[in-house]
């Protein structure tokens, strides 16, 4: 018999092997991302977050949970595309909270999934913006250049001004770092997940005309090594 797994540092320690064993989990932890609409849950405790395989368990859908709810858990480790997964067999609300503070990640932390599942802020500059129906009928995906990394910024329900009126703009982002993977299960970049658009706040005006942006000759953006920006040639 194998004894419970009590919390998500113990979960993240396990190999990929010992994952796939379907080990018993009984812990508590903070909701970080609860998004019934397309079935998307984070839970984080300290420094340790999961993802919770909510296509395992309909009824997660039927509970209104929200960002700072803390919550006990009782399901099985599973493996995952980057990182370990918990089948979460039954989850209570214990009581109501603030979410945990958000950590500060560079672009080279989200290139490297540093933070992976932990609720993170970061501060780029928007390079575009387009409808994501993937993610409802609200959603938008955004490409943000964090310290020369590009980084898909996927907003799930944006109900404010038009996201492409931030292109060109600085913005901070706050939401869960989860990198994004092929059907394939291949690694395909750094990625941000943010429940609405209260997660992205302008900090910085964006030209009023993008042709008031300087002329780059083509050979310089073609230089290796050069940061990715939006670029008039």
């Amino acid at each position: 018999l194998f004894r419970s797994i009590l919390s998500i540092q113990a979960f993240r320690q396990l190999s990929r092997d010992e994952a796939n064993r379907c080990l018993p989990v009984h812990l508590t932890a903070t909701v970080t991302y609860w998004s019934t609409d397309i079935g998307l849950y984070f839970v984080q405790d300290g420094e340790y977050g999961v993802y919770l395989l909510g296509d395992l368990n309909a009824d997660l859908r039927k509970m209104n949970l929200r960002v700072g709810d803390r919550v006990e858990i009782s399901g099985a480790t599973t493996g995952g595309d980057f990182s370990s997964d918990l089948w979460p067999m039954k989850v209570n609300l214990i009581s109501r909270g603030p979410p945990p503070k958000a950590v500060h990640a560079s672009g080279e932390d989200l290139v490297r999934n540093r933070y992976d599942c932990i609720r993170i802020f970061s501060e780029g500059l928007v390079l575009s913006a387009i409808d994501d129906p993937s993610r409802g009928a609200r959603g938008e995906s955004l490409v943000v250049d964090v310290d020369g990394h590009l980084v898909q910024v996927i907003v799930e329900q944006w109900n404010g001004p038009k996201a492409m009126n931030l292109i060109g703009s600085k913005v901070r982002v706050e939401g869960i770092d989860a990198a994004a993977f092929s059907p394939n299960g291949i690694y395909v970049g750094p990625q941000v997940l943010v429940p609405d658009q209260t997660g992205v706040t302008a900090e910085g005006l964006r030209r009023a005309d993008p042709f008031d942006t300087p002329v780059t000759p083509i050979s310089e953006v073609l230089q290796i090594g050069r940061a990715s920006c939006r670029e008039r040639l």
